[in-house]
């Protein structure tokens, strides 16, 4: 039986063309002490799912340009389980790190549309100190070299530990505006633990005008879009609880026909934890398909999402997301 991720990827397997209408709601969860955790700046970007191309490079040889992550690799990157993500000494086939004195490594997200970055999050194996490590945005780059490029965090610091607690308290707060693409560049060598990538989190949101023709989220008691994910604060194991959500059209003229609603974890089993029920019709299930289209700036019913969580689930932050499909737009 595949898993969601499986799926997801066999389904959506989408690199360069954004198709719109596919929107994701982080569902985070932290318990065992949720205090411990701090507040994330804005929702996180769904990179590996919504039509970002994601690029590394050794600047050294510069014959090798940039090369394409592939969907599996980007997957693992933007989720929590702190295992390794990319080997860059095999990327594509080919070795990106050669022995001998530090050379400069540069990773590179090119935004199918502009975006407001709020924050990022980067994760290598334990790589200690790095003579450059820094962070950059650009916003009319087309491949990730030409245009303006102007940094934003000089020197960036990976943690050591990423998780659990790292991928909450080490995110690096920023306010940039209609970013088309986001870079950071750092040295490495062979034999360094710095080749492993092992996470990237990128916090913010599409820009406004942008991509109009999308569904977005709701919280239903507020009627307001989520800006951050839905954290569940510390919760004991066993315990069971309701959202009520619903989904709006942003298009003005399109309408969004068979959509779909499912779960994922980003982390451990989480994405199990989630079921979905239509108001007016009775029954959750793993993946809800809505009883009707939304019309072009109409709501979908209220949508309730239930978390139940197993009697002997593992303590600690977990975090999972839902993820909507539109059959089609018309």
């Amino acid at each position: 039986m595949l898993t969601q991720k499986q799926r997801r990827l066999l389904l959506y397997n989408r690199k360069r063309i954004f198709v719109a209408g596919d929107e994701l709601l982080e569902i985070k969860l932290a318990k065992g002490g949720a205090g411990a955790y701090s507040d994330v700046p804005s929702r996180r970007m769904p990179w590996d799912t919504d039509g970002v191309v994601f690029l590394v490079r050794r600047v050294a040889v510069v014959a090798t340009g940039f090369q394409e992550i592939s969907a599996a690799e980007a997957t693992e990157a933007n989720d929590e389980d702190n295992v390794r993500a990319i080997n860059f000494e095999n990327v594509g086939g080919n070795d990106l790190i050669a022995s001998g004195p530090a050379q400069e490594l540069r990773l590179a997200w090119i935004f199918p549309e502009l975006r407001e970055v709020d924050g990022y999050f980067r994760a290598n194996d334990d790589v200690g100190t790095q003579s450059i490590s820094e962070v950059l945005t650009s916003g009319d780059t087309t491949n990730g070299l030409d245009g303006t490029h102007t940094s934003r965090i000089a020197t960036y610091t990976f943690p050591a530990e990423p998780y659990p607690t790292s991928y909450r308290d080490n995110i690096t707060s920023m306010a940039v505006s209609n970013v088309r693409s986001l870079a950071h560049r750092w040295n490495t060598q062979d034999n360094q633990p710095a080749r492993f990538l092992k996470a990237a989190h990128i916090y913010g949101e599409i820009s406004a005008g942008e991509t109009p023709d999308r569904l977005l989220w709701f919280d239903q008691p507020s009627a307001l879009e989520f800006d951050k994910p839905i954290d569940y604060g510390d919760v004991p194991r066993g315990s069971a609880e309701d959202r009520v959500t619903f989904l709006k059209n942003n298009s003005a003229s399109l309408t969004a026909s068979t959509v779909q609603v499912t779960a994922e974890a980003l982390y451990l089993g989480s994405g199990s934890w989630y079921t979905f029920e239509e108001a007016g019709v009775p029954g959750f299930t793993a993946t809800l398909s809505l009883a009707s289209s939304i019309g072009a700036a109409a709501n979908s019913p209220n949508i309730t999402i239930r978390r139940i969580i197993p009697d002997a689930e593992v303590l600690g932050l977990h975090a999972g997301r839902a993820f909507v499909s539109v059959g089609s737009w018309a």
